[in-house]
């Protein structure tokens, strides 16, 4: 990881220093390069890799449903108190891989791009 980060330092100062490029453009060339394709990903709800249940999955398909594949609607149920674009997940520490693990089985379903901060 502090390899990464060296390389990534170095990256942006060859970058500005040369003139071709400034920090804000190479800053969203590499968070564009890690944003992956739904279709590419592995992980789905078939065959999930830990245990969810059938509640769990049907509730973040249906709370996703009208954000990723029905965005034009948005305007008719906006002033809902139900419908949120915005989902947080959370669990004990250690739970990580497992959230991340859901959210790409979303991705996946839907065919959504994502991006994932660490």
């Amino acid at each position: 990881m502090l390899e990464e980060r060296r390389l990534t330092e170095e990256s942006i100062h060859a970058s500005t220093s040369s003139g071709m490029s400034s920090i804000p453009s190479v800053f969203r060339e590499q968070i564009q390069a890690t944003i992956i394709d739904g279709k590419d990903i592995e992980v789905s709800f078939d065959d999930f890799p830990y245990y969810l249940s059938e509640t769990t999955k049907a509730m973040l398909i249906a709370d996703t449903y009208i954000h990723l594949k029905h965005r034009e609607q948005l305007k008719y149920v906006s002033e809902l108190p139900a419908v949120n674009s915005r989902i947080l997940l959370s669990g004990p520490a250690g739970s990580e891989i497992y959230q991340e693990m859901l959210v790409k089985a979303l991705a996946r379903y839907y065919g959504a791009k994502l991006l994932i901060f660490d």
